[in-house]
């Protein structure tokens, strides 16, 4: 997979064929940044008797750098996903090179229960050394075993050690993301309306970095 390719960006300065991953740099630096400056906002959450000293003064700044952080990251991921380049035909390449062994373990617990732990380990370091010393696909290998005579097919082998099959949980869960994506939308866009709006949308600060009108407050106010 690559990012999408833009004019200018991403370009090696020692070598003009490599693409460097900017958009995932900058998310990753914002994921970075952020539990950081959440843990100003969680000791800000201290309750005091009457007037906080320096509580929620404390709090501007690392919030407004979350709420910035997350914007833009989620922005560039947005950016992201929607140019990313796929190569498939690369991927199933890459997956391949090891000639099953990459998802060996699935062989293991298919055998493991017929042949006893230990044994079906065995079994499955020594096929694949002899995979890799030949050069071999492993399911041709476990094949001709005797030890798997009457336990597995050639096919049931092969369709066993498919990288594409071996994902886990990962359908489920990506069908449960996609489910309502128009509703997850709707709450959102809904939740966004209802919420109070600042009389401008960055605050003003005086030179101490207070607010003007919270600024002329906390003066003002006998500590």
């Amino acid at each position: 997979m690559a990012e999408p390719a833009v004019a200018g960006r991403g370009a090696s300065s020692a070598m003009p064929h490599k693409r460097n991953p900017v958009l995932a740099t900058l998310i990753r630096s914002a994921a970075l940044q952020v539990p950081a400056l959440s843990t100003v906002l969680v000791q800000c959450l201290s309750t005091e008797d009457e007037r906080s000293a320096g509580v929620w003064h404390a709090e501007w700044q690392p919030l407004r750098e979350c709420l910035r952080l997350t914007g833009g990251a989620a922005h560039t991921a947005l950016e992201l996903v929607r140019g990313l380049t796929v190569h498939p035909e690369r991927m199933r390449s890459n997956l391949g090179a090891t000639g099953g062994q990459l998802v060996s373990e699935r062989v293991s617990a298919v055998l493991a229960p017929l042949l006893g732990k230990a044994a079906a380990k065995e079994l499955l370091t020594r096929a694949s050394q002899a995979a890799s010393a030949t050069g071999r696909p492993l399911a041709d290998v476990l094949a001709e075993l005797p030890e798997t005579q009457g336990l597995l097919t050639r096919e049931e082998t092969a369709a066993l050690l498919d990288p594409a099959g071996y994902t886990g949980v990962a359908g489920p869960l990506v069908d449960r993301a996609l489910a309502s994506p128009g509703h997850a939308r709707a709450r959102l866009r809904d939740t966004y309306a209802a919420a109070p709006r600042p009389a401008v949308d960055v605050a003003p600060q005086t030179s101490d970095g207070l607010v003007p009108a919270v600024a002329d407050t906390a003066r003002s106010t006998p500590a």
